[in-house]
């Protein structure tokens, strides 16, 4: 059940936050799927290193993290307004204690909010409590718009 409930629920997160790329790890980092993530952009630079920090972080606090790709410290931030071409925003967040979820965007597509994150979490509990961890991503996208997100 495990890995295919995770592998759902990274197709259900993505259509949630209609994030560019991601992937999803199980409680021991193994990762299980990917979207838009293959090796060659993993490779690049050490964005694997940084993502799996990201969902490091997300599984061992228990919490989203949002962070972005450039600046980790925020005594880094510059006091004057920059423009970051390659800018992107990075999410991961815990799946229950399953997994986590990392996606990733470009600032200047959008953002992915804490609320959709909050409503996420809230959704992965309600499909356990219930049952329904065997529902596919378009099975997971329907009920959380038929009686998730109208809800909460």
């Amino acid at each position: 059940m495990q890995p295919a409930f995770l592998r759902h629920f990274l197709e259900l997160a993505q259509q949630i936050t209609q994030a560019e790329r991601g992937l999803v790890v199980d409680a021991e980092l193994e990762v299980h799927s990917d979207y838009n993530l293959d090796d060659a952009a993993l490779n690049k630079g050490n964005w694997r290193a940084m993502i799996m920090q990201t969902l490091r972080e997300a599984l061992s606090d228990a919490q989203p993290v949002l962070t972005n790709n450039l600046i980790r410290d925020p005594s880094q931030v510059p006091s004057t307004n920059t423009s970051y071409r390659n800018l992107r925003l990075m999410v991961a967040f815990p799946v229950l204690d399953k997994g986590a979820i990392y996606l990733d965007q470009a600032v200047q597509t959008g953002v992915i909010t804490s609320d959709d994150l909050a409503r996420l979490q809230s959704f992965a509990r309600y499909l356990v409590e219930q049952g329904k961890t065997d529902l596919d991503g378009a099975a997971m996208l329907a009920l959380y718009h038929e009686t998730f997100a109208a809800a909460h």
